[in-house]
Protein backbone atom coordinates (compact mmCIF):
# COMPACT_ATOMS: atom_id res chain seq x y z
CA UNK A 1 0.00 0.00 0.00
CA UNK A 2 2.85 2.14 0.71
CA UNK A 3 4.59 1.80 -2.39
CA UNK A 4 1.42 1.95 -4.00
CA UNK A 5 0.74 5.51 -2.85
CA UNK A 6 4.31 6.26 -3.79
CA UNK A 7 3.73 4.96 -7.34
CA UNK A 8 0.10 7.11 -7.27
CA UNK A 9 1.81 10.50 -6.12
CA UNK A 10 4.40 10.20 -8.39
CA UNK A 11 2.47 9.40 -11.74
CA UNK A 12 -0.24 12.38 -10.83
CA UNK A 13 2.70 14.87 -10.58
CA UNK A 14 3.78 13.60 -13.94
CA UNK A 15 0.62 13.38 -15.75
CA UNK A 16 -0.54 16.47 -14.28
CA UNK A 17 2.59 18.39 -15.89
CA UNK A 18 2.19 16.40 -19.01
CA UNK A 19 -1.41 17.32 -19.53
CA UNK A 20 -0.56 21.01 -18.69
CA UNK A 21 2.28 20.32 -21.97
CA UNK A 22 -0.49 18.99 -24.16
CA UNK A 23 -2.94 22.42 -23.27
CA UNK A 24 -0.39 24.48 -24.11
CA UNK A 25 0.57 22.31 -26.79
CA UNK A 26 -2.84 22.02 -28.14
CA UNK A 27 -3.30 25.95 -28.36
CA UNK A 28 -0.29 26.17 -30.40
CA UNK A 29 -1.21 23.42 -33.56
CA UNK A 30 -5.06 24.62 -33.17
CA UNK A 31 -4.17 28.20 -33.24
CA UNK A 32 -2.21 27.75 -36.05
CA UNK A 33 -4.67 25.37 -37.89
CA UNK A 34 -7.43 28.14 -36.76
CA UNK A 35 -5.34 30.81 -38.75
CA UNK A 36 -5.27 28.76 -41.91
CA UNK A 37 -8.86 27.87 -42.07
CA UNK A 38 -9.45 31.64 -41.50
CA UNK A 39 -6.33 32.72 -44.33
CA UNK A 40 -8.11 30.73 -46.80
CA UNK A 41 -11.56 30.04 -45.73
CA UNK A 42 -12.87 33.21 -43.87
CA UNK A 43 -15.41 33.97 -46.51
CA UNK A 44 -16.84 30.42 -46.02
CA UNK A 45 -16.81 30.77 -41.70
CA UNK A 46 -18.58 34.21 -42.53
CA UNK A 47 -20.66 32.87 -45.08
CA UNK A 48 -22.29 29.67 -42.72
CA UNK A 49 -20.60 27.19 -45.10
CA UNK A 50 -21.00 24.78 -42.48
CA UNK A 51 -17.56 22.63 -42.64
CA UNK A 52 -15.40 25.23 -42.37
CA UNK A 53 -17.88 26.52 -39.52
CA UNK A 54 -17.74 23.07 -38.31
CA UNK A 55 -14.01 23.41 -37.91
CA UNK A 56 -13.23 26.52 -36.96
CA UNK A 57 -15.62 26.35 -34.13
CA UNK A 58 -13.87 22.88 -33.05
CA UNK A 59 -10.49 24.77 -33.24
CA UNK A 60 -11.86 27.63 -30.94
CA UNK A 61 -13.14 25.54 -28.27
CA UNK A 62 -9.98 23.63 -27.89
CA UNK A 63 -7.59 26.64 -27.57
CA UNK A 64 -10.82 28.43 -25.49
CA UNK A 65 -10.72 25.08 -22.81
CA UNK A 66 -6.64 24.78 -22.93
CA UNK A 67 -6.72 27.66 -22.14
CA UNK A 68 -9.02 27.87 -19.55
CA UNK A 69 -7.20 25.09 -17.71
CA UNK A 70 -3.43 26.54 -17.41
CA UNK A 71 -5.01 30.10 -16.53
CA UNK A 72 -7.41 28.59 -13.91
CA UNK A 73 -5.63 25.74 -12.51
CA UNK A 74 -2.06 25.57 -11.16
CA UNK A 75 1.10 23.26 -11.30
CA UNK A 76 0.20 21.41 -8.18
CA UNK A 77 -3.74 21.59 -8.73
CA UNK A 78 -5.24 17.51 -8.94
CA UNK A 79 -6.23 16.25 -12.76
CA UNK A 80 -10.22 15.31 -11.30
CA UNK A 81 -12.36 15.37 -14.21
CA UNK A 82 -9.52 17.07 -16.54
CA UNK A 83 -7.95 14.11 -17.90
CA UNK A 84 -11.62 12.80 -19.22
CA UNK A 85 -12.78 15.93 -20.76
CA UNK A 86 -9.66 16.27 -22.63
CA UNK A 87 -9.17 12.76 -23.55
CA UNK A 88 -12.69 13.28 -25.38
CA UNK A 89 -11.72 16.79 -26.54
CA UNK A 90 -8.88 15.47 -28.73
CA UNK A 91 -11.25 12.68 -30.16
CA UNK A 92 -13.84 15.14 -30.66
CA UNK A 93 -11.42 17.35 -32.68
CA UNK A 94 -10.32 14.34 -34.79
CA UNK A 95 -14.16 13.50 -35.59
CA UNK A 96 -14.62 17.27 -36.27
CA UNK A 97 -11.64 18.04 -38.51
CA UNK A 98 -12.81 14.87 -40.78
CA UNK A 99 -15.99 14.05 -40.81
CA UNK A 100 -16.98 17.95 -42.23
CA UNK A 101 -14.49 17.45 -44.87
CA UNK A 102 -16.26 14.00 -45.96
CA UNK A 103 -19.53 15.23 -45.81
CA UNK A 104 -19.02 18.24 -47.54
CA UNK A 105 -16.15 18.07 -49.82
CA UNK A 106 -14.16 20.38 -52.26
CA UNK A 107 -14.26 20.50 -55.71
CA UNK A 108 -11.11 18.35 -56.33
CA UNK A 109 -12.24 15.85 -53.58
CA UNK A 110 -10.97 12.41 -53.99
CA UNK A 111 -11.49 10.92 -50.76
CA UNK A 112 -10.35 11.30 -46.87
CA UNK A 113 -7.25 9.58 -46.82
CA UNK A 114 -5.97 11.55 -49.55
CA UNK A 115 -6.28 15.23 -47.33
CA UNK A 116 -3.61 15.57 -44.18
CA UNK A 117 -6.55 15.49 -41.35
CA UNK A 118 -6.80 11.72 -41.22
CA UNK A 119 -3.29 12.34 -39.35
CA UNK A 120 -4.85 13.78 -36.68
CA UNK A 121 -5.68 10.34 -35.38
CA UNK A 122 -2.11 9.90 -34.75
CA UNK A 123 -1.57 12.94 -32.73
CA UNK A 124 -4.77 12.52 -30.79
CA UNK A 125 -3.63 8.89 -30.14
CA UNK A 126 0.01 10.29 -29.03
CA UNK A 127 -1.03 12.28 -26.65
CA UNK A 128 -3.02 9.87 -25.05
CA UNK A 129 0.04 7.83 -23.84
CA UNK A 130 1.55 11.30 -22.32
CA UNK A 131 -1.58 11.10 -19.90
CA UNK A 132 0.35 7.73 -18.59
CA UNK A 133 -3.19 5.90 -17.58
CA UNK A 134 -3.91 2.47 -19.56
CA UNK A 135 -7.59 3.42 -19.66
CA UNK A 136 -7.13 6.64 -21.25
CA UNK A 137 -4.92 5.04 -24.03
CA UNK A 138 -6.67 2.04 -24.54
CA UNK A 139 -10.33 4.24 -24.79
CA UNK A 140 -8.99 7.16 -27.37
CA UNK A 141 -6.65 4.36 -29.20
CA UNK A 142 -10.19 2.05 -29.47
CA UNK A 143 -12.91 5.41 -30.13
CA UNK A 144 -9.68 6.67 -32.66
CA UNK A 145 -9.62 3.49 -34.85
CA UNK A 146 -13.42 3.09 -34.49
CA UNK A 147 -14.19 6.55 -35.97
CA UNK A 148 -11.36 5.90 -38.72
CA UNK A 149 -13.07 2.95 -39.85
CA UNK A 150 -16.08 4.69 -39.60
CA UNK A 151 -14.88 7.62 -41.99
CA UNK A 152 -13.75 5.26 -44.66
CA UNK A 153 -17.06 3.87 -44.84
CA UNK A 154 -19.11 6.77 -44.39
CA UNK A 155 -16.25 8.11 -47.64
CA UNK A 156 -17.12 5.48 -49.91
CA UNK A 157 -20.47 5.27 -49.31
CA UNK A 158 -21.53 8.90 -50.08
CA UNK A 159 -18.58 9.53 -52.86
CA UNK A 160 -17.92 6.22 -53.94
CA UNK A 161 -17.20 7.49 -57.39
CA UNK A 162 -14.47 10.10 -56.89
CA UNK A 163 -12.68 8.28 -54.02
CA UNK A 164 -9.28 7.51 -55.63
CA UNK A 165 -7.22 6.11 -52.37
CA UNK A 166 -7.55 2.13 -52.54
CA UNK A 167 -6.22 -0.32 -49.55
CA UNK A 168 -2.92 0.84 -49.92
CA UNK A 169 -3.56 3.86 -47.94
CA UNK A 170 -6.29 2.09 -45.52
CA UNK A 171 -3.48 0.02 -44.24
CA UNK A 172 -0.89 3.36 -43.67
CA UNK A 173 -3.33 4.88 -42.03
CA UNK A 174 -4.25 1.92 -39.82
CA UNK A 175 -0.87 1.27 -39.29
CA UNK A 176 -0.35 4.68 -37.93
CA UNK A 177 -3.30 5.77 -36.16
CA UNK A 178 -3.71 2.32 -34.58
CA UNK A 179 0.42 1.72 -34.11
CA UNK A 180 0.11 5.12 -32.12
CA UNK A 181 -2.14 3.63 -30.14
CA UNK A 182 -0.69 1.05 -29.52
CA UNK A 183 2.18 2.86 -28.42
CA UNK A 184 0.50 5.19 -26.34
CA UNK A 185 -0.89 2.15 -24.12
CA UNK A 186 2.17 0.65 -23.92
CA UNK A 187 3.85 3.59 -22.68
CA UNK A 188 1.51 4.20 -20.09
CA UNK A 189 1.61 0.63 -19.36
CA UNK A 190 5.41 0.78 -18.85
CA UNK A 191 5.65 4.12 -17.61
CA UNK A 192 3.35 2.66 -14.02
CA UNK A 193 4.91 -0.79 -14.24
CA UNK A 194 8.66 1.41 -13.94
CA UNK A 195 6.69 3.59 -10.93
CA UNK A 196 5.79 0.86 -9.47
CA UNK A 197 9.15 -0.60 -9.19
CA UNK A 198 10.73 2.91 -8.07
CA UNK A 199 8.09 3.02 -5.34
CA UNK A 200 8.99 -1.01 -3.90
CA UNK A 201 13.09 0.40 -4.17
CA UNK A 202 11.87 3.06 -1.90
CA UNK A 203 10.35 1.75 0.70
CA UNK A 204 13.05 -1.25 0.75
CA UNK A 205 15.96 1.62 1.27
CA UNK A 206 13.38 3.06 3.68
CA UNK A 207 12.79 -0.33 5.71
CA UNK A 208 17.01 -0.43 5.74
CA UNK A 209 17.23 3.07 6.97
CA UNK A 210 14.60 2.55 9.87
CA UNK A 211 16.44 -0.69 10.57
CA UNK A 212 19.98 0.66 10.52
CA UNK A 213 18.68 3.71 12.41
CA UNK A 214 17.51 1.22 15.72
CA UNK A 215 21.63 0.91 15.98
CA UNK A 216 23.03 4.02 14.54
CA UNK A 217 21.34 7.37 14.69
CA UNK A 218 19.00 8.27 11.73
CA UNK A 219 22.11 10.54 9.84
CA UNK A 220 24.55 8.34 10.01
CA UNK A 221 22.17 5.41 8.57
CA UNK A 222 20.98 8.13 6.05
CA UNK A 223 24.74 8.62 5.23
CA UNK A 224 25.52 4.95 5.42
CA UNK A 225 23.00 4.17 2.76
CA UNK A 226 23.65 7.04 0.66
CA UNK A 227 27.37 5.45 -0.24
CA UNK A 228 27.34 3.16 -2.96
CA UNK A 229 30.70 1.36 -1.18
CA UNK A 230 31.69 1.15 2.26
CA UNK A 231 35.42 2.17 2.32
CA UNK A 232 37.24 1.22 5.18
CA UNK A 233 39.48 3.90 7.25
CA UNK A 234 37.12 5.70 8.95
CA UNK A 235 37.58 9.17 9.67
CA UNK A 236 38.38 11.66 12.62
CA UNK A 237 36.76 14.10 13.90
CA UNK A 238 35.36 15.19 17.66
CA UNK A 239 32.71 13.29 19.01
CA UNK A 240 31.07 13.07 22.75
CA UNK A 241 31.04 9.32 24.20
CA UNK A 242 28.39 8.04 26.96
CA UNK A 243 29.46 5.19 28.84
CA UNK A 244 25.99 3.96 31.17
CA UNK A 245 25.39 0.60 32.84
CA UNK A 246 22.15 -0.19 34.74
CA UNK A 247 22.33 -1.23 38.50
CA UNK A 248 22.05 -4.99 39.22
CA UNK A 249 21.24 -5.86 35.24
CA UNK A 250 23.77 -8.63 35.61
CA UNK A 251 22.58 -10.03 38.13
CA UNK A 252 18.81 -9.89 36.90
CA UNK A 253 19.65 -10.84 33.82
CA UNK A 254 21.66 -14.22 35.25
CA UNK A 255 17.71 -14.98 36.44
CA UNK A 256 15.94 -14.69 32.79
CA UNK A 257 15.43 -17.10 29.75
CA UNK A 258 18.04 -16.55 26.78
Amino acid sequence: ERAMAIVNDALQTTALQNERGLAKARIVVCGMFLLRQLGLYSGEIFAGKAKDCIIAAALVVAIAASAFYLLKTSPSSPLGRFQVFFAALDVGLFVCSTFPVVLWPERDYEGILLTPFAGVGTLVNVSAGMRLHRGYALSTATATMFFFALLCVVDVAVWGERVHWDAGEVVFYAIEIGGAGVVAVLVASRTLDLAARSAERAIEAERARERLGAYVGREVAEEALADDEIVMGGSRQHVAVLFSDLRGFTTYSEKLAP
